[in-house]
């Protein structure tokens, strides 16, 4: 109560009989006031989340941790003691990783200022991260393996697997001549060196995942840093794809906002150019969040200027858990064509217009591919990566696609 309400670091200096010490610091926000505000002061309040609320996952930059309010210079965020971002622009915006701190009740708090002084919010919360996994949809058939054109499982040895080649730290290998234990580089500082095989699934010990890592000082596979399984170029315009897989990255911290990284899987194309950018991919930038993009070209020659792309909303990752992804994809290079997106039996894109180009041959891959700089090794991991041809284009539902891979 002797100091005005507002935001404070609190130290602790411990010494020892020879004299020598050791400091710890906390951020901490006072508050003592029980009245309105004082004019001039900042008015705020939380408008999600609201009180009570169950948050898990990453939580970064988006509408689910936003204050609103009026004379606000800048606002300080913090889960109880632990100060997280600050904001110094409308929409005022939280980063919160839910994993970094214990399962059950905390207190998320704002701190807003301006030249006045400052005022606090806060709104009382649950973190729930338990590795319990939302029990798959329900599905009324199951999928035809004719309809199976790509697919690589981590349950099947790779002698027995067909019809995809590795592109990691330039070796292109066939399926069935992948070591069963993998393909390995020097010692990361991590202590691993697999850079693409099979990994116990880290949330299910009976069963495999397939990995893909990147190191920065590796060689270069195809001009760029990959860890990818490519496909045979067997897919066309004009017909009806879903492509799916489930995802896991464990969290690999903050990286530079320069940072981009396909994190996932590309459909990308052959012929003429080559260097037209994927059809379709997961992108992240920054590695905190990611967005599905889908780009094309009406041109009969197509070029990057003739190109043309169109985003989802930017979604957070979510660090060390298993996430379905599920793509129903029509490359049309005159509008007719679609990507449409789920995430966890959740539609996050919908989009029609052109997707692809002409005079090109599809085909997916999927891993990891980073062509910007990086310091430090990156991985994810994929179970189940398949794509099913849809003959009619309404033969299945995303619910079942989604269905099929957790199966597997």
């Amino acid at each position: 109560t002797k100091y005005p309400d507002g935001a404070y670091t609190v130290k602790a200096v411990a010494y020892d009989s020879a004299g020598k010490t050791a400091t710890a610091t906390r951020s901490i926000a006072i508050k003592n006031s029980t009245t309105a505000p004082t004019a001039g002061l900042p008015v705020v309040s939380f408008s999600q989340p609201t009180s009570g609320a169950t948050l898990k996952g990453t939580i970064n930059q988006t509408a689910a941790c936003e204050v609103k309010g009026t004379g606000i210079s800048q606002v300080k965020f913090y889960l109880d003691s632990t100060a997280l971002n600050t904001e110094l622009t409308a929409p005022y915006l939280c980063n919160l990783d839910t994993t970094k701190f214990a399962n059950g009740s905390h207190t998320l708090m704002a701190v807003a200022s301006n030249s006045a002084g400052s005022t606090t919010t806060q709104v009382a919360v649950k973190i729930d991260n338990s590795t319990s996994e939302t029990p798959p949809p329900p599905t009324s058939s199951a999928v035809d393996p004719a309809d199976v054109i790509n697919q690589a499982r981590a349950s099947v040895p790779f002698r027995d697997q067909r019809g995809y080649n590795t592109q990691v730290i330039n070796k292109y290998i066939q399926a069935p001549d992948i070591p069963e234990t993998g393909i390995h580089g020097s010692v990361l500082s991590n202590g691993e060196s697999l850079r693409l095989g099979k990994e116990t699934d880290p949330r299910d010990s009976s069963k495999k995942a397939l990995a893909f890592q990147l190191a920065p000082g590796d060689p270069v596979t195809s001009g760029s840093h990959r860890a990818e399984i490519k496909f045979p170029e067997n897919m066309s315009n004009d017909k009806v794809y879903w492509i799916a897989f489930r995802h896991y990255v464990n969290d690999w911290g903050t990286l530079p906002t320069s940072d981009v990284a396909i994190i996932a899987m590309q459909l990308h194309s052959s012929g003429s150019p080559t260097s037209l950018s994927p059809a379709v991919k997961i992108v992240s930038k920054g590695g905190r969040t990611f967005l599905v993009e889908a780009r094309g070209s009406t041109a009969s020659t197509p070029s990057h200027s003739t190109s043309r792309s169109v985003y989802s909303p930017e979604l957070p990752i979510k660090f060390n858990q298993w996430v379905d992804f599920v793509l129903k994809v029509k490359l049309n290079t005159s509008g007719k064509g679609f990507v449409q997106a789920w995430v966890d039996g959740t539609q996050v894109f919908n989009y029609t217009g052109t997707v692809g180009y002409n005079g090109t041959r599809p085909y997916m891959k999927f891993g990891y591919y980073n062509a910007t700089d990086f310091k430090t090794p990156r991985k994810v991991l994929l179970r189940s990566p398949v794509v099913v041809a849809d003959s009619t284009g309404s033969k299945y539902t995303a619910e079942q696609i989604r269905s099929f891979i957790r199966s597997r």
